[in-house]
This record gives structure tokens, C-alpha cells and sequence, in this order.
């Protein structure tokens, strides 16, 4: 979308190349597992299955997962596909600065995570990102490639909006 026209912006984050390769080598290494598991145990279906949620579920998971984020002039919304949501109202927004951020190094993992001391992050690879402070006391870290267009959408609703 475009920013500053009233329309809003809208950002698909995902992960890094590298990462996104290696969850899909655990995928592949876990399908391996589970067919030779029900191949050589089928005597224990239970276990199998639970096995199979294991070792293709969890890291499938993380091999789609991917972030949305959308401005309107009223809300930015933070999509953690494919299974959360949280819609932050802008009237509430303080000020916007443009940063750089680690996942990994200052959130400890990937997509919506609580940093404490009100912080938020929502990250799925390192680099630019942007800032958002709440009157609140609360800050959303956002990262997206183009985050100077992202403060920049961010910073032209909340003008609109006083």
C-alpha cells in the first residue's frame, strides 16, 4: 500500500533465507523419522503419532511462520501467521524512531515476544526496525526492511489523527 495517502501500509516479514532453509531440512530429517517410526513400530500408534506432531509439526510451524503488518489511520496491526493477532489503536502512539534490532539477540526468538519493562518485540530478522512508543510506557519494535517507511505511515496517522 502506499504511505501517506490515507490508505495505509501493509509489510509481509519473514525470516531469514538461512533460517528458513534449515527449519525445512528439520522438516524433511522429521518425515524421515516418522516413517521409519511407523514403519518399525506400528505396533505403537500413540507414540507415533505423537512423534509425527513432533518432529514435522513443531518445526513446520516454524518453517511457514511469517509476520504481517498493517497501518491504517486508525490501528497498526501485528499478524504472527498463522496464529495470532494484536491491533495497537495509533491514538495512543507517543513518537516513532527508526532502529535496528536482533531477534534472536534482544527478544530471544522469533515473532511477538514480551522483552519486559513493557517492551515488545515483533521480529523475524535482524535489521532495520522501527520503534513505537506508547503514552502508555509501552514500546513495539517492529522490524521490517523498510522501516523508514513504516515510521514514515506511522508518523503521518498520528498526524492525521491530531
Amino acid at each position: 500500500m502506499s504511505d501517506g495517502d490515507g490508505r495505509g501500509y501493509r509489510a509481509v516479514l519473514v525470516t531469514s533465507r538461512r533460517f528458513r532453509l534449515l527449519t525445512r531440512s528439520i522438516v524433511a530429517l522429521g518425515v524421515v523419522l516418522s516413517a521409519l517410526l511407523w514403519t518399525f513400530r506400528p505396533e505403537q500408534p500413540v507414540a507415533c503419532a505423537v512423534a509425527t506432531v513432533v518432529l514435522i509439526g513443531v518445526p513446520g510451524m516454524l518453517a511457514v511462520s511469517r509476520g504481517v503488518v498493517t497501518v491504517t489511520p486508525e490501528t497498526m496491526r501485528l499478524t504472527a501467521f498463522p496464529i495470532f493477532r494484536k491491533t495497537v489503536p495509533l491514538d495512543g502512539v507517543d513518537s516513532v524512531t527508526v532502529a535496528t534490532a536482533d531477534p534472536w539477540r534482544d527478544y530471544h526468538g522469533l515473532g511477538y515476544r514480551l522483552a519486559g519493562n513493557g517492551e515488545v518485540g515483533f521480529l523475524y530478522d535482524r535489521g532495520p526496525a522501527v520503534r513505537v512508543w506508547m503514552r502508555g510506557g509501552r514500546v513495539y519494535v517492529v522490524g521490517d526492511p523498510d522501516a523508514e517507511r513504516l515510521a514514515s505511515v506511522l508518523r503521518s496517522a498520528i498526524a492525521g489523527r491530531n
